[in-house]
């Protein structure tokens, strides 16, 4: 009988040690995702404003507050 509960224990500890790596794996997606969709969006902002595009027409364009497209262009390059 103690075989028995320690091999439901194994496979307990293995089945959670599996779904563990999944939600681990599916969080690092979405986590690299939203970093990779943000930092993006803020490269696009930069490079309009570099361009030339006054930070009220990017702001608008994008229909965000103008201070937050100030914050973005302001920035330093050495987020990574």
């Amino acid at each position: 009988a103690l075989f028995l509960k320690n091999s439901y224990i194994d496979d307990g500890i293995e089945i959670g040690e599996k779904r563990g790596i999944e939600i681990g794996e599916k969080r690092g997606r979405e986590i690299g995702e939203k970093r990779g969709t943000e930092k993006g969006f803020k490269e696009t902002i930069k490079t309009l404003f570099n361009n030339n595009m006054p930070i009220e027409t990017i702001a608008q364009y994008l229909n965000l507050p103008k201070e937050k497209v100030e914050r973005i262009v302001s920035e330093k390059n050495s987020e990574n």
